[in-house]
């Protein structure tokens, strides 16, 4: 059972980057009671003043840690860390079950582009000092085998992540693709070109294009974005990450919340009275992440005008013209994406044992990373394997 609150003091080593020796001490507080306020006061002020990617957003974290977590069996907990100057770095995390393992991982159970805490600006750490606020966080995490950390930035907001910085933290080779805005102007780009085109003579035949504003259109297009995304997965004979209603009620309170104020966009292109396709994704500090889109693979139009690609193109263009510093096309190796140019950011992770049991598995899901970095540089021997296990 996680403790309402664990406070832990930990000695730091005089001199540690980032800490005055007249302030050696920090402390650690866990927590899983979502619905103490205060804890969520805290949240938003650090959140604030530091460092955050959109999916560790107040407005995506909370409506996880309160509703999702627990109903897809998962225990979440929030971590906060303070020293002298105040709160320094705060994040969610879940205990759960894989097999008969059980393993603390980041609050995102595989629906955020990136996990990573949220941390004061101008921490400057060094990797010995986040290594002594690794050890006593990990004292105070609940029992658990192995600790995963995965899908980690190396930076956030420009600023390194704390926990990148520790030992044995590696990028995994995959990652995001990021179109940064400043480099050229995207309206040359030839994605960017044929999909105006198809967008016009989607036009011309009376096909439209909106970002929606109101909270009642948004959850009817993401309801849209549901079914197409149940569709297209049945064809495929696999089951939909959506087919859950708990994740559907996920989005909705997030997309529903966040619609209005602009950090949940979505867009939708109708033809003669049909959805053809749906994106919803997060702005969020100059950044537009991409995170859901579907559009009707069946529809005669989908294959003549590409709706899905023109709602991507649509809201590149919208978030360049609004002053928007990069565009995140989410993490995937899809051909597509290559049409948009960018660089893959790569995700760092960071494996420990948490205990006897987790050794074994700590070291076979290491050997699993290095072998696909291995074959990652190495395409014709890659497509071989692939071959072989039938995919």
């Amino acid at each position: 059972m996680i403790t309402k609150l664990v406070l832990l003091r930990a000695l730091l080593a005089a001199g540690a980057v980032g800490f005055r020796s007249d302030r050696p001490t920090f402390s650690v507080c866990v927590s899983s009671d979502f619905d103490d306020d205060a804890l969520w006061d805290r949240w938003s002020a650090l959140e604030a003043a530091g460092c955050a990617t959109a999916f560790q957003s107040r407005a995506f974290v909370e409506p996880l840690t309160r509703r999702l977590a627990p109903a897809l069996g998962a225990e979440p907990f929030v971590v906060e860390v303070a020293d002298g100057d105040g709160p320094m770095l705060a994040a969610a995390f879940v205990r759960r079950r894989i097999g008969d393992l059980r393993v603390v991982e980041f609050a995102d159970l595989g629906y955020a582009d990136y996990a990573a805490p949220i941390f004061r600006r101008g921490l400057n750490l060094d990797p010995a000092a986040a290594a002594a606020i690794e050890a006593a966080v990990r004292k105070a995490l609940p029992p658990h085998d192995a600790l995963f950390l995965r899908k980690m930035p190396d930076r956030v907001d420009g600023e390194p992540n704390p926990f990148a910085l520790l030992a044995g933290a590696r990028p995994v080779g995959t990652g995001p693709r990021v179109v940064n805005l400043g480099a050229a102007d995207v309206r040359d780009l030839g994605v960017v070109r044929h999909m105006r085109t198809n967008l016009r003579r989607l036009e011309r035949r009376g096909g439209t294009i909106r970002c929606l504003t109101t909270r009642a259109e948004a959850l009817a297009a993401l309801d849209r974005l549901f079914a197409l995304r149940e569709v297209r997965s049945a064809a495929l004979g696999e089951v939909s990450s959506f087919a859950r209603p708990e994740v559907r009620t996920f989005y909705r309170a997030v997309v529903g919340t966040g619609v209005e104020t602009g950090f949940a966009p979505v867009y939708e292109v109708d033809f003669e009275g049909e959805i053809l396709a749906v994106l919803q994704g997060f702005a969020h500090r100059g950044r537009f992440n991409v995170t859901l889109v579907a559009f009707d693979v069946a529809s005669r139009a989908a294959k003549t005008y590409s709706p899905g690609l023109v709602t991507f193109v649509q809201a590149l263009l919208d978030h360049a013209g609004a002053g928007g510093a990069c565009f995140d096309l989410g993490p995937g190796e899809h051909a597509y994406k290559e049409r948009f140019g960018g660089t893959i950011v790569e995700h760092v992770e960071l494996l420990r044992a948490g205990g006897a049991g987790g050794v074994v598995p700590v070291v076979l899901e290491t050997a699993r990373r290095e072998a696909r970095a291995f074959l990652r540089d190495r395409p014709v021997l890659r497509d071989g394997v692939r071959r072989l296990r039938g995919r």
